[in-house]
């Protein structure tokens, strides 16, 4: 489900509701999750079913069946399918066929011409008139000042930089440019649009092993609580009390963004402590 966030040129993901056979999933902002309408404390599992943690900024959820959907509780959400789902899927995140040319099948079998036309043939539920309405291609910078223009140039310009230059040689910036000049000309939030970009560039880009340290305080910078300190690739099962004296759970990757403590602090009931402050039993 997206909301328009004040303009229908753009969408930001408000809720990500997974079914999984009886259960449903609903992914909320804040990273909130319910499982059948009820509100869960992660970690959370339905064995052999699904599981859900947090793995740094994100909530992830791990489907048996070979599907991980991972939420970062405020506009970014990636759906993730094992190899052999190749060529068998179809819907808004294409065939998986490693054929993009063909992505954008409709329901109907026939290749939209539009992205809006695309989107509007996978629509499903109701649809009330004041909250959604059909997609249609627009060119927002065309309609907005020379200025304007100007400005988003100039901020999405930041993605052909020397901050991002080293990930370049594995992921071309011209695509997340173009996607973002779009964003600033139409989103009424701009600083809140820029970011988004510009973390899912570094996103894609962590995934070829490059990683970007492209935060300050002044550009997307975010605020951890006491204790804790941002990484751009921390650990995604990070060491706790129960970590440090048990086996600890198969991490889902190697790193992650995101809050974490301190080097040679833990993890204990939210807060950052030294291992020898770890309660005994």
């Amino acid at each position: 489900m997206n909301d328009g966030k004040g303009t229908y040129a753009v969408a930001w993901t408000q809720l990500v509701s997974i079914h999984l056979g009886s259960n449903t999933i609903d992914l909320l902002p804040g990273h909130s999750v319910f499982v059948n309408k009820e509100v869960v404390e992660l970690p959370y599992a339905v064995e052999p079913v699904f599981s859900i943690q947090r793995a740094g900024e994100y909530v992830v959820m791990t489907a048996a069946i070979g599907i991980k959907v991972s939420w970062d509780g405020e506009h970014f959400v990636e759906v993730e399918a094992e190899g052999s789902y190749r060529g068998k899927l179809q819907g808004l995140c294409g065939d998986f066929n490693a054929y993009p040319d063909d992505d954008l099948r409709m329901a109907n079998g026939n290749t939209a011409q539009t992205a809006s036309d695309f989107g509007n043939s996978w629509e499903i539920g109701e649809r009330p008139d004041c909250s959604c309405r059909y997609g249609k291609e627009i060119r927002p910078c065309e309609s907005v000042s020379l200025v304007a223009q100007m400005e988003a140039t100039r901020q999405c310009s930041i993605l052909k930089s020397e901050i991002f230059q080293p990930a370049h040689r594995v992921m071309a910036p011209e695509p997340f440019f173009d996607a973002c000049r779009y964003d600033l000309c139409a989103c009424p939030e701009q600083d809140r649009c820029l970011c988004g970009i510009l973390s899912a560039y570094a996103h894609e880009a962590a995934k070829q092993q490059v990683i970007l340290d492209w935060r300050t305080n002044s550009l997307c910078g975010i605020s951890c609580p006491e204790g804790f300190q941002y990484d751009e690739c921390g650990p995604s099962c990070p060491q706790t009390c129960d970590s440090t004296t048990s086996p600890r759970d198969k991490c889902l990757q190697a790193c992650v963004p995101g809050c974490f403590c301190a080097a040679g602090m833990v993890l204990h009931n939210l807060l950052c402590i030294s291992p020898s402050d770890c309660p005994t039993t």
